[in-house]
């Protein structure tokens, strides 16, 4: 918005100031006042004194310009791509649009996964990742940026879930929970130095380009990761699976029996294909789908809903505000870890969502204009109380949806539960929008 139509920034002389609209007029960040060129080059206030305090005069959406306030994020998709004000509503569409690649990339990265493999589909999505978030760097206007983020969006899914699939099937069941629990822990890890990253690196499109970089190293890891030998077995590559465990057990320092390698006398059970419907054929698969069906998406909703509004906590900086709401991922997970074999899956699972529930329905209460400032750390620590339980039962949902199925369906229905959850995230951006101040980026008059 130009500086000569803001109110208390149109010139700071009384007499000039009084010229264009009335004292008691407000100040605001999305419109200004209605005024003709007559009224701008004629400064000896056209309006009668006694009107000046009862003037309303007619507003409109600002049609030039912005003046943004860049004390705290030199660059951002709102300053670049005008995303405030009516179009405010744009920035959760892109992160919506967002999720709804990553849903899409579970479907089609999950069938590539049990087609060419879960080695393979790791690293075309990595390749795909670098080349789609180079674009997003680069993106010279709003349409291009959401696209390639739709694009980048696929290829987290086939990095995450074929890594996380490789993960259960190489090892038993008595190492399943360290090993769904470890992936978390590399997120949350990754949550935090992405703040420290936001908090050094204040331009978004370099921010972008260092977060890419560091992809391309992973393309090195080729040599080192390894085939998941059930799929191998699952499509008759025999020798290769014995082979790959051959490696495995000498690393360990076993032994495995050769008649065990070279049988292959075991003949497939069902050679069909598994879609999400057996996921729901019997009674028993219906009902215990179910209820994993609504934990995710519930799971999905809060847990991003608290990990995208950390800026909306009273008194404390965006980039530490962030930064806690990755750091209490790692307690709710190791917790959740050691609670799971002493209380069960689902009392571990009640246990975190009943404390998260109530964490997050008495912190917006704790928090100004309900109560002082000064306790307005008891409103965060309870946000964060309510994050580190999410966490927990996140990674509890990645368990049980390994364990409550039959092996066969394992791998299917973590894409289609990876689903269930994006959808919950696709409608916590639309659910959280309209709670936005579509003026934030937007400087005030001086």
């Amino acid at each position: 918005m130009a500086a000569s139509l803001i109110p208390r920034s149109y010139h700071r002389g009384s007499r000039s100031r009084t010229s264009v609209v009335s004292r008691n007029l407000s100040n605001g960040k999305c419109f200004r006042y209605v005024v003709t060129s007559y009224e701008l080059g004629n400064l000896t206030c056209p309006y009668p004194a006694h009107n000046r305090t009862t003037d309303h005069r007619p507003t409109q959406s600002c049609d030039n310009s912005y003046w943004y306030d860049t004390t705290q994020y030199k660059s951002s998709i709102f300053t670049e791509f005008g995303l405030v004000c009516d179009d405010y509503w744009l920035n959760s569409l892109s992160q919506s649009i967002y999720m709804c690649g990553v849903l899409i990339g579970a479907i089609g990265f999950g069938q590539l996964a049990d087609f060419i493999g879960r080695k393979k589909t790791i690293f075309i999505s990595l390749v795909l990742m670098i080349v789609f978030g180079t674009i997003v760097t680069f993106a010279p206007n709003y349409t291009v940026f959401v696209i390639a983020r739709l694009l980048v969006g696929t290829t987290v899914s086939g990095i995450f879930l074929s890594a996380f699939v490789i993960g259960t099937e190489l090892t038993g069941p008595d190492m399943r929970t360290w090993t769904a629990t470890l992936p978390h822990v590399a997120f949350a890890t990754g949550y935090m130095l992405y703040a420290l990253m936001a908090w050094g690196i204040r331009s978004w499109r370099t921010l972008q380009l260092t977060m890419t970089i560091p992809t391309v190293c992973l393309l090195f890891s080729w040599p080192f990761l390894i085939e998941s030998p059930r799929w191998l077995i699952s499509v008759d590559r025999h020798d290769e699976a014995a082979a790959i465990v051959r490696r495995m057990a000498k690393f360990n320092g076993v032994t495995v029996p050769e008649d065990v390698l070279n049988d292959r006398n075991e003949k497939k059970k069902n050679d069909r294909r598994y879609t999400a419907i057996d996921l729901l054929r019997t009674r028993n698969l219906l009902l215990r789908n179910l209820n994993l069906f609504y934990q995710w998406f519930v799971t999905s909703m809060v847990f991003y809903g608290l990990s995208l509004n950390t800026s909306s906590l009273p008194g404390i900086d965006d980039y530490v505000a962030f930064f806690l709401g990755g750091f209490v991922e790692i307690p709710g997970l190791f917790s959740s870890y050691y609670l799971l074999d002493i209380l069960g899956r689902p009392k571990c699972q009640c246990l975190y969502m009943t404390v998260g529930g109530i964490a997050c329905i008495i912190s917006p209460f704790l928090a100004p204009p309900y109560v002082p400032e000064h306790l307005a750390p008891l409103s965060i620590t309870l946000a964060m109380l309510g994050k580190l339980s999410i966490s927990a039962c996140f990674n509890i949902s990645y368990i049980m949806s390994a364990e409550l199925n039959p092996t066969i369906l394992s791998k299917r229905k973590s894409v289609y539960l990876s689903d269930i959850e994006k959808h919950g995230e696709v409608y916590r951006n639309r659910a959280f929008r309209e709670e936005d101040n579509p003026g934030d980026n937007i400087k005030d008059g001086d």
